[in-house]
């Protein structure tokens, strides 16, 4: 094992930026999430994994529980009042059976893809135990831990707020990292983030396209960038949608700004997808006579920008030629060339492993895909895909509960914008994903959600004639 120096400073830099909130370690959690490339330790062991410094948050945040007063109360009412906490908890226990079980009863029977221990590239093999299968379920296990960990620190509905700082500040920093990147390119200078690319896994950060150099942040590569830019740009922009706040929109318009120029084509398709679901949410607002004056701004914004790129082409028609190019190159070209149809051919093997297991699965961590929900499938079998799909399900049916109307408009605002978040890193993970591991964004993500649809239920519920209130004394006490 072999500390890292710099990722321990970062580590250290972050949670005293958080100390004065409420919630340091949640806060400094969420922000750690900029630095996808930051390791604070190296495990030869298992075949050089470096675990990257959000886990030493997400262990401060457990041993902070762990150490409450009133943990096993606390406990229960998450347990009791939040039922998905016990499908996150059957999840981990399927996980594990399938990591430790599924490579061995089916090893030699489906092939999988799996890095070269040299680092030369993904290569594909039968199926076999190998260090994938524990580092994947460590970081799941992880997830769920965490997911529980911050329904516990959210039955005090005053640290919703500690939410919302950790997003805005997570945003914050993405947008200097990547102007940091970008600044250091074009100025013809080393990396300059390379200090604190510590992990160990390969760096494509000094690579350009179409004549645009490639912002990898943070990250390791610019689809990774790309990925979270989108998942950030979904949290402000929904936020500001919904409050008309300054911030949230001056974030927005930088991350849209970081996204265009991430070249990224994971990001650019699920920028596409999410700007034809707002205008079929624009839509649907003027239908029912509900339209924001956001939504007017929206409205107005595109129609001066459609306005302005057609002056712009009318007075020289080639002048956009560098930009409708790295478009073309990075998401009409991309499908058709060998690396998409390396991928693609990862994705039919993968679903033709369902197959060839019965619909078991190969087990969390034995292969790579090139979509988040073709891993699932592929990894977990059939019963985990139901798990996670269900607890997707009642992510996407948060949006609209009776008895919303009774909950705090900040705590409401701050969950939706967390969920349009969620739901965009799920899009892009399914676009190019290669882990069935949905993150521990994703986990800290179900926890805001699911202790919303608690305090909505709480809110709606109304004792039957002759029985105690005791669900009002377990609001009292969130």
């Amino acid at each position: 094992m072999s500390l890292s120096i710099i990722g321990l400073l970062v580590c250290g830099a972050l949670m005293l930026a958080a100390l004065r909130t409420r919630a340091p370690i949640l806060v400094a959690l969420i922000m750690s999430f900029a630095f996808g490339a930051t390791a604070f330790v190296s495990l030869p062991a298992l075949g050089g994994s470096s675990p990257i410094i959000y886990v030493v948050f997400v262990l401060a945040l457990l041993a902070s529980v762990a150490l409450r007063r009133d943990l096993n109360r606390d406990l229960t009412t998450v347990f009791t009042y939040q039922p998905t906490a016990w499908l996150l908890v059957l999840l981990a226990m399927y996980a594990v059976a399938s990591a430790y079980l599924m490579p061995r009863i089916f090893a030699g029977e489906t092939s999988v893809f799996i890095p070269e221990a040299s680092g030369g590239g993904i290569v594909e093999v039968p199926l076999y135990p190998s260090n994938g299968n524990i580092t994947q379920t460590a970081y799941l296990l992880l997830g769920i831990m965490s997911s529980i960990a911050v329904s516990v620190v959210l039955l005090d509905q005053r640290n919703f707020a500690a939410i919302r700082q950790g997003y805005f500040a997570w945003a914050g920093v993405h947008v200097g990292l990547g102007f940091a990147d970008l600044l250091g390119k074009l100025a013809g200078a080393p990396d300059v983030l390379a200090p604190i690319r510590t992990a160990s896994y390969a760096m494509l950060t000094d690579v350009g396209v179409a004549g645009f150099w490639r912002i990898a942040g943070a990250y390791s590569e610019a689809s990774g960038f790309g990925a979270a830019t989108v998942v950030l740009f979904a949290f402000t922009f929904s936020y500001w949608r919904r409050t008309n706040d300054r911030l949230a929109l001056g974030l927005s318009v930088a991350l849209g700004a970081r996204l265009v120029l991430s070249t990224s084509s994971t990001a650019y398709v699920a920028a596409g997808i999410l700007w034809l679901l707002l205008l079929a949410s624009i839509v649907g607002s003027i239908l029912r006579d509900r339209l924001r004056k956001q939504d007017l701004a929206i409205l107005a914004a595109g129609a001066v920008s459609l306005v302005a790129v057609v002056g712009v082409v009318l007075v020289n028609e080639h002048v956009l030629d560098p930009v409708l190019n790295l478009f073309d190159k990075m998401v009409f070209d991309k499908a058709g060339s060998a690396s998409g149809a390396e991928r693609a051919y990862w994705n039919y093997r993968s679903l033709q492993s369902v197959w060839e297991t019965a619909g078991l699965g190969i087990g969390l961590g034995s292969s790579r895909a090139s979509s988040w929900a073709i891993a699932v499938i592929s990894q977990l079998g059939v019963v985990g895909t139901a798990m996670l799909g269900w607890i997707v399900f009642l992510i996407v049916r948060s949006g609209r509960m009776p008895g919303e109307d009774r909950i705090d408009p900040e705590i409401r605002t701050v969950t939706m914008s967390v969920r349009a978040a969620c739901l965009a890193g799920l899009l892009t993970a399914s676009i190019s994903g290669g882990s069935a591991d949905p993150g521990v964004p994703f986990f800290v993500a179900v926890a805001v959600i699911m202790s919303y649809r608690r305090l909505v239920r709480q809110a709606d519920w109304k004792p039957a004639a002759g029985h105690p209130t005791q669900l009002s004394a377990a609001a009292a006490r969130a």
